[in-house]
């Protein structure tokens, strides 16, 4: 395993979980600046995702990567919970 791999691995992923919690803040969408700042905040979610894949410890047990998978999942779950959903997602529904 490469040094520091664990230290970056869990860096990039503690800003993914951390962009994902400030998603909520720009869920206004009726302001004008709050949906381009939304997705600025996505794209660099999806980024900080990337480069916690690529420092992913291969090395630590099939049991380790599953409960370390199952708690990421989890924990972005919650964090995402504030984030209400749009008027089409109840029309959706209702279809």
């Amino acid at each position: 395993m490469r040094p520091f791999q664990i230290v970056r691995f869990a860096l990039f992923l503690g800003l993914e979980i951390a962009l994902c919690a400030a998603l909520h803040f720009f869920d206004d969408w009726t302001l004008a600046e709050m949906p381009v700042r939304f997705v600025e905040c996505a794209f660099l979610c999806g980024f900080a995702f990337l480069l916690a894949v690529s420092e992913f410890p291969s090395a630590i047990s099939a049991r380790r990567q599953a409960l370390l998978f199952w708690g990421v999942a989890v924990a972005l779950r919650l964090v995402a919970l504030p984030i209400e959903p749009g008027d089409d997602f109840w029309r959706y529904q209702w279809e």
